[in-house]
């Protein structure tokens, strides 16, 4: 007998063992090349019966506590991640502290030659933008980035302040 669902599976051998109960109650059948009677063939039916329905049982349960787990992580995560970041503010890259903890140092990655140069175009541009203004004037002007290659063009020129 194959079945693809456990449920029908375990329904299919319900069945049978009340079958069995009901028509070979007192009666002996042959089954591979075997006697069994009536009682013979629920005791070898019934603990695949039990067996089925307990991993069905332990199998719903698992997925419940694994639900349970996957809510539990996701609503520690930004807990976990701001005692994190506690732990760098209180230590910084001290080595040895941050081991303790179980937390590599804070690597520093150095800029590569085109973010240098895309900054360096970016500062030309708005130096030329904020012209000779005052600091105030000055601190509120920055000129969009241009593409490399490309000069930037100064703007139209501020008025005089009066």
């Amino acid at each position: 007998m194959k079945t693809s669902n456990k449920k029908l599976f375990l329904m299919s051998i319900t069945q049978l063992i009340a079958g069995i109960q009901k028509h070979f109650a007192s009666a002996s059948v042959i089954v591979a090349n075997q006697t069994y009677t009536g009682p013979q063939l629920v005791a070898v039916l019934q603990p695949l019966a039990d067996l089925v329905s307990a991993t069905t049982a332990s199998r719903a349960a698992w997925q419940s506590d694994s639900a349970a787990e996957t809510k539990a992580i996701a609503q520690a995560n930004e807990f976990l991640s701001s005692l994190q970041q506690a732990v760098y503010a209180a230590y910084g890259n001290a080595v040895a502290t941050l081991a303790d903890f179980g937390l590599p140092p804070h690597k520093r990655t150095a800029p590569t030659a085109a973010v240098k140069a895309a900054a360096a175009l970016k500062a030309k541009a708005t130096r030329i933008a904020r012209g000779e203004v005052g600091t105030k004037k000055r601190a509120t002007i920055e000129a969009p980035a241009t593409t490399a290659g490309t000069s930037p063009t100064p703007p139209a020129p501020l008025a005089p302040a009066k």
